[in-house]
C-alpha cells in the first residue's frame, strides 16, 4: 500500500473514532472561574461567574461572618477578614480567595468594665473615635472599654474611609436579689441586646428560665448569669428557706356557699374565697350556661379562688367563665365551647388556667408528667413556701387500683392552698361530699392520698378547655410574686363589658363578705363528667 493511501486510511479511522468516542468532560475542562483572588471593603460586592459551562453552579462561602455569596455568584463583604468562595460544577470545584478590608467586629455586646481590642483587617487604621465616650471609650490602638449601659459607635479611619463597630453595653436591673423559697422575680436587661442565655450557678438554690424569671428553690446563695455576646451579666440571689404552715385551729370547716379562708402565704396572710359551684349565688343567668356551674364549674371555681388570693381582686367563678375567659382566650375559642349543650361544654384545662394567671401577671409552672416521689417533693416544697397548687384528680386511686367517689365520680379540679401545722394539705373544694361532714369548702388530706388520685398527661395538647384525661393531667404551681394587672386587652380579643344593671360582670367587683348558707342551695354530688 502506498504512503498516500495509508495516510488516507488513517485519517478516515481517526474521524470515525472521534464520531464514536466524543471528548469527555470537555465543558468542565474549559470551565474557569472569573477570579481566583479579589479584594473588597466592608459592604462592597463583587460578581463572580464560571465561564465555559452550561451546568448549574453551586456557590458557597467558607465563612458567612466575613463574606456571603448568593446562588448567582454575587459576593458581599460583611466584615474584615479572609474567606474563600467555592463554585462547584458537577464534581469539579473552583475557589476564589476573598480579602475584606474592615474592622474585625461589626457589633459587640459588652458589660461595664470589659475591654475589647478592635483591629483593622487587610489594611491599616488610625484616628479611632467613639460616638459616646460615656458609654464606650476607645484608645489610640483600638482598645474599647465599656463604661456604662447604652449604645455607642466606634469608628476607624483607613484609606479616607471610616469603618464602624456598634457597641452595646448591657446591664441587669438588679445585681442582687432576695427571694423567699418558692418565690420568684424577673430580671430584665438593658443595652439593646438580644439572643441572651440565662444560667444559674446552683439550680438547687435558684433556677432561671429563658426570659429571666428567677425562682427560689431552697435556702442558699446562687449566681444568675445572663450571657449576651461578650457580656456576662451577673446577679447574686439570696434565697431564704421557708417552712410556712397554717394552724389547723384557725381554719373553718364551713359548708357556706361562699367561704373566705385565711392561709399563711409567702408574703403574709392570703385570703382565698371558695365557692360551692352548685350554689344559687354561683349560677349563671345567661342562656346556654345556666347549668354549667353546677355540672362543670370546678375549674372556674378553683381558678377564681386562687386568682383572688394572688391579685387581691375577687373574680367570681361566673365572672371567670363569662368575662375573663373570652377576654384571655378570644371570643372564637370561648364561643365554640359554650355554644354546645351544657353536657358537651368543657371546663378550663390546666393549660387554660395557666394562661389566665399569665394574663393577670401571676407566674405559673405547669408540670404535666410526674412520678409520685417527684410530685410529693415538688408540691410540699411549694406549699411550704406559702404558695398554692391547682390540680386535677380522677376517681381511680393509682396506689390501690380501685375506684372511689371520695374526691370525684369522674374528674375534678381543686386547689391546694397550703399545709397545716399537723401536716395536712389545705384543699379548696367547690363540691360537697358526705364523708367530709362540715368540712366542705375547705378539706384536709394527706399529700400521698391526693397524689394517688392525680395522674400525668399521656399527650400534650395545649387546649384552653378540657381535652380528656390524657391531655389535662398534672398540676399547676402558682407563684405569689405579683406584677401589675394589664390595662390593655390582647389585640385579637374582644372584651365583654360590664353593665350598670349587672355589676357582677365587672371583674373588679367585690361581693359582700358575709354569706349565710342558703337553705335552698342545691348540692352538687358530682355525678357528672367533670
Amino acid at each position: 500500500m502506498s504512503r498516500k493511501r495509508i495516510r488516507i486510511v488513517l485519517a478516515v479511522m481517526i474521524f470515525a473514532f472521534a464520531l464514536v468516542f466524543p471528548a469527555c468532560g470537555k465543558a468542565e475542562a474549559k470551565a474557569v472561574l472569573s477570579g481566583s483572588k479579589i479584594n473588597l471593603t466592608k459592604g462592597a460586592s463583587k460578581q463572580l461567574t464560571v465561564k465555559g459551562t452550561k451546568k448549574k453552579v453551586k456557590w458557597k462561602s467558607s465563612n458567612k461572618a466575613i463574606i456571603t455569596v448568593n446562588q448567582s455568584g454575587k459576593v458581599t463583604a460583611v466584615k474584615g477578614g479572609i474567606a474563600t468562595v467555592t463554585a462547584k460544577v458537577g464534581k469539579k470545584k473552583f475557589k476564589c480567595r476573598v480579602y475584606v478590608k474592615g474592622l474585625n467586629r461589626n457589633r459587640i455586646t459588652m458589660h461595664k468594665g470589659l475591654k475589647y481590642k478592635l483591629k483593622m483587617v487587610n489594611g491599616s487604621g488610625s484616628a479611632w473615635k467613639s460616638s459616646n465616650s460615656s458609654v464606650a471609650k476607645v484608645a489610640y490602638d483600638g482598645t474599647v472599654t465599656a463604661k456604662a449601659s447604652g449604645k455607642a459607635f466606634i469608628s476607624c479611619l483607613s484609606g479616607g474611609k471610616r469603618f464602624t463597630c456598634e457597641i452595646n453595653v448591657a446591664k441587669l436591673d438588679k445585681t442582687s436579689l432576695d427571694l423567699n423559697q418558692g418565690g420568684s422575680d424577673h430580671l430584665t436587661r438593658s443595652g439593646s441586646v438580644t439572643g441572651c442565655k440565662w444560667s444559674s450557678s446552683n439550680n438547687t438554690v435558684a433556677s432561671v428560665n429563658s426570659d429571666g424569671r428567677v425562682y427560689g428553690v431552697a435556702g442558699g446563695t446562687a449566681t444568675i448569669t445572663c450571657s449576651c455576646g461578650s457580656a456576662r451579666l451577673k446577679c447574686t440571689v439570696y434565697v431564704k428557706g421557708n417552712n410556712i404552715v397554717t394552724s389547723k385551729a384557725k381554719l373553718s370547716g364551713s359548708k357556706a356557699s361562699r367561704l373566705t379562708v385565711s392561709v399563711n402565704g409567702a408574703y403574709g396572710k392570703v385570703d382565698y374565697t371558695v365557692y360551692n359551684q352548685a350554689s344559687s349565688i354561683n349560677k349563671s343567668n345567661k342562656s346556654g350556661k345556666k347549668k354549667f356551674m353546677p355540672y362543670h364549674g370546678c375549674a372556674a371555681s378553683s381558678t377564681s379562688a386562687v386568682l383572688g388570693g394572688m391579685i387581691g381582686i375577687q373574680v367570681t367563678p361566673v365572672q371567670m367563665i363569662e368575662s375573663v375567659e373570652p377576654l384571655v382566650f378570644g371570643n372564637k375559642s370561648w364561643t365554640n365551647n359554650y355554644k354546645k349543650s351544657y353536657k358537651n361544654q368543657l371546663p378550663l384545662s390546666l393549660n387554660g388556667i395557666s394562661k389566665i394567671f399569665t394574663y393577670y401577671g401571676v407566674e405559673t409552672r405547669y408540670v404535666r408528667a410526674f412520678s409520685d416521689s417527684s410530685a410529693r417533693n415538688d408540691i410540699v416544697r411549694h406549699l411550704k413556701s406559702g404558695q398554692p397548687v391547682i390540680f386535677v384528680v380522677s376517681k381511680k386511686n393509682r396506689a390501690t387500683g380501685k375506684k372511689s367517689s371520695k374526691w370525684t365520680n369522674s374528674y375534678h379540679t381543686m386547689a391546694m392552698l397550703g399545709i397545716t401545722d399537723t401536716g395536712k394539705v389545705i384543699v379548696a373544694d367547690s363540691v360537697n361530699r358526705s364523708s367530709f361532714g362540715s368540712w366542705q369548702r375547705i378539706k384536709l388530706a394527706g399529700i400521698n392520698e391526693l397524689i394517688h388520685y392525680m395522674f400525668s398527661c399521656k399527650k400534650y395538647k395545649n387546649s384552653n378547655y378540657w381535652g380528656g384525661a390524657s391531655s389535662s393531667g398534672g398540676y399547676l404551681l402558682v407563684y405569689t410574686k405579683k406584677n401589675e394587672i394589664p390595662d390593655e386587652t390582647p389585640d385579637e380579643e374582644t372584651v365583654i363589658e360590664p353593665t350598670a344593671d349587672n355589676p357582677e360582670e365587672d371583674p373588679s367587683y367585690i361581693p359582700p363578705t358575709e354569706d349565710p348558707v342558703d337553705a335552698n342551695d342545691t348540692v352538687n354530688t358530682d355525678n357528672t363528667n367533670y
